[in-house]
């Protein structure tokens, strides 16, 4: 097991998240290499561009297709025998990591984060999966994924306009990702399909002064909240499974509105995702969240 387990945490710690750990203990499955309290080494973006940069991406000439796969298993090894835990990107929609998937309630002093905290509705695995036939074209939720890396880098502008002759700066951009994927056993039969993580004290879509769609909460007092709800930080446990990867570069032009000239470089690890979870700034776990299949 790689990046996960340093201890478990401070008796104060426990103490103050004791109302969730009943609960996340059994949501995890058997797999989960983590539980509320326990303080993990997970793995950074630099940890896993030496694992993916390791792999090789070709065939060689005299090289047979056994001894290819089997360059490739090596190189995955530590990815493929057992749980690995690597912090996720945040929210990929919003970068600058405004908390948009999530919110602090402090009249209940909890945190409460929404389903768009794991989801299928933006992100660059679904048109990876898509363009490399894992999955098919209109197979929107037959995965779930979690951005692991991503990066945008400005490497030119140019002059654009429309047709009206109004100008604008476009910036050309390549963005970078590397993203965890997990596929649905039954894809291509029309379900069940996955749509996101759920904890166990969360049993539902909504509850008790909950948004519909809030599907993963904890308690924060609010003097702990004041110091740690801007350090919170998510990490997953997976494993990978063949085909193990899938690769992927497209393009999106820019518009008016969006004056960006897009070139993305997607890499999917695909696998078994076990479990998510929260940390705070010392990275000790405070909810867990298991995968859910919605019908």
């Amino acid at each position: 097991m790689i990046g996960v387990l340093w201890g478990r945490s401070s008796l104060v710690v426990a103490s103050v998240f004791a109302t969730v750990a009943s609960a996340a203990a059994e949501t995890a499955n058997n797999s989960c290499p983590f539980e509320v309290g326990d303080l993990l080494s997970p793995l950074t973006g630099s940890d896993l561009d030496a694992v993916l940069s390791s792999v090789p991406l070709e065939k060689g000439d005299f090289e047979t297709t056994q001894e290819f796969e089997s360059r490739r298993q090596s190189a995955l090894k530590d990815f493929i025998d057992a749980p690995v835990v690597a912090f996720t990107h945040g929210d990929p929609k919003y970068p600058d990591q405004d908390f948009t998937t999530a919110r602090y309630d402090a009249d209940l002093e909890r945190v409460l984060y929404n389903r768009y905290f794991i989801s299928n509705g933006y992100g660059d695995a679904g048109t990876a999966l898509q363009n490399t036939e894992v999955i098919g074209q209109y197979d929107f939720y037959e995965y779930i994924s979690f951005d692991l890396i991503l990066e945008e880098e400005v490497v030119g502008t140019y002059a654009g306009g429309n047709a009206l002759g109004a100008s604008v700066e476009v910036k050309e951009i390549v963005r970078r990702t590397i993203s965890v994927a997990q596929l649905t056993p039954s894809r291509g039969s029309g379900g069940p399909y996955f749509q996101g993580l759920i904890s166990a004290d969360m049993p539902h879509w909504s509850g008790d002064g909950l948004e519909p769609d809030e599907v993963l909460a904890f308690d924060l007092p609010l003097d702990v909240a004041k110091d740690e709800y801007h350090s919170l930080k998510t990490v997953v446990a997976f494993s990978l499974e063949e085909p193990y990867l899938a690769y992927n570069e497209h393009y999106i032009g820019p518009i008016i509105t969006t004056p960006l000239d897009r070139t993305i470089l997607s890499t999917v690890m695909i696998g078994n995702i076990y479990c998510a979870a929260v940390l705070d700034s010392k990275n000790t776990v405070l909810d867990v969240a298991a995968v859910a299949n919605y019908d």
